[in-house]
């Protein structure tokens, strides 16, 4: 069936599960992000339509339609502002308001925190939308739905700094925690309280334990990636040293831990401005003290002699990290095994398992040896 013959079947059919026409239709409006605008305009009234009168489990399907619709619309333009002035689509998304407003009262938790996600997104020249949202949050007893109310707050940008503090101090749920110490580091940047950031470290340590809320709407971005990028606002070496703190604490649980693991300190090391496509299989230790390494470049090709006593202080703290991490990857090879290969591929892997060899421990490391390492630069 086309869109049209779709659209009319779901209307024409309320009160019954939809959940394989609505499959069809969610790939006719979107696939992977891109945003098919004249089809999404066509179905969109059409979802409006058929919210009031569908069955539970249908509604939280087509919001997270209508959230992913509203996610990518908005962005098409610098501020959301510009894009309910200039864009169709999103102005579209917009007038659906009333059935969020609506739906935010339900008592299905997902209804609820799927709508505070559409609002937080939403502009209007005419509806107070945070303050309903705030007012929602002060009676909302389920800690996921008041993290969706606090993210789209902070999209709102009608937080204050007054209001984000005292939540933070009188709240002690980590969810919200976290969804607070987001938006004070967003806003505070190097300023940000270390109290805040104990919990944006709590945080790096136990993403796992955040899936639920991040899962509960269509986010841009899963909580590692949220707290990496938030603490890009961070000095240099408050950065670094959040980071090696949270590597250094790190347990590993299960593969996607490892995963996340990985993540931490390869951002670590995009920060020690190491080059980012090392290959193993083109990796030797000429000596005990030597090695070569071919890496992809935007230059031409070149040899450079690389001196372990001549890196910079964050490399250098990059390494040491990796020397106290060593223990994970050999008690973990059966984890390791399981990671993609091209994961595998990266910097770390090689200077971990050749300096601890050679040096034994990074004290040693720092005691005036050197470890010429060849970087023979390929383009990319």
């Amino acid at each position: 069936m086309d869109v049209s013959q779709l659209v009319a079947t779901l209307v024409e059919e309320p009160g019954r599960p939809q959940s394989d026409l609505l499959e069809e239709l969610g790939d006719a409006i979107c696939h992977q992000g891109d945003i098919y605008d004249a089809e999404a305009r066509f179905v969109v009234p059409y979802f409006f339509a058929f919210l009031p009168q569908a069955l539970t489990k249908d509604k939280i399907h087509v919001l997270g339609l209508l959230g992913v619709l509203i996610r990518e619309s908005w962005k098409q333009f610098p501020t959301p502002e510009e894009s309910y002035r200039k864009n169709p689509l999103y102005r579209m998304l917009c007038e659906g308001i009333p059935i969020y407003r609506e739906l935010l009262g339900s008592k299905n938790r997902e209804l609820r925190m799927l709508c505070a996600f559409l609002l937080g997104y939403c502009r209007s020249e005419t509806v107070d939308i945070p303050g309903c949202l705030k007012a929602q949050y002060k009676q909302e007893s389920d800690e996921y739905v008041q993290f969706a109310l606090i993210k789209a707050l902070t999209l709102l940008q009608t937080l204050t700094n007054a209001e984000r503090a005292e939540v933070f101090r009188t709240t002690i749920s980590f969810v919200i925690r976290h969804a607070l110490s987001l938006a004070i580091a967003q806003v505070e940047g190097d300023e940000t309280p270390s109290a805040v950031a104990m919990v944006l470290l709590e945080g790096l340590l136990n993403t796992e334990a955040l899936d639920l809320a991040y899962n509960g709407a269509p986010y841009p971005t899963c909580a590692l990636c949220a707290i990496l990028d938030v603490t890009a606002s961070f000095s240099q070496q408050r950065h670094i040293h959040l980071l090696i703190t949270a590597i250094e604490r790190y347990q590993i649980t299960s593969r996607m831990a490892l995963l996340h693991l990985i993540t931490i300190i390869e951002h670590l090391f995009q920060l020690a401005e190491f080059p980012q496509e090392v290959f193993p299989y083109t990796s030797r230790w000429i000596t005990p003290i030597t090695c070569e390494m071919q890496y992809r470049a935007r230059h031409g090709a070149r040899s450079e002699p690389f001196a372990l006593t001549d890196l910079t202080g964050v490399q250098y703290q990059a390494l040491l990290c990796l020397l106290h991490c060593e223990d994970f990857w050999r008690q973990k090879t059966n984890l390791l095994a399981c990671i993609p290969s091209q994961q595998q591929e990266k910097l770390w892997l090689s200077f971990c398992k050749g300096l601890k060899r050679d040096w034994g421990s990074a004290s040693d490391a720092n005691k005036g040896h050197s470890c010429h390492i060849n970087m023979y630069c390929i383009t990319g």
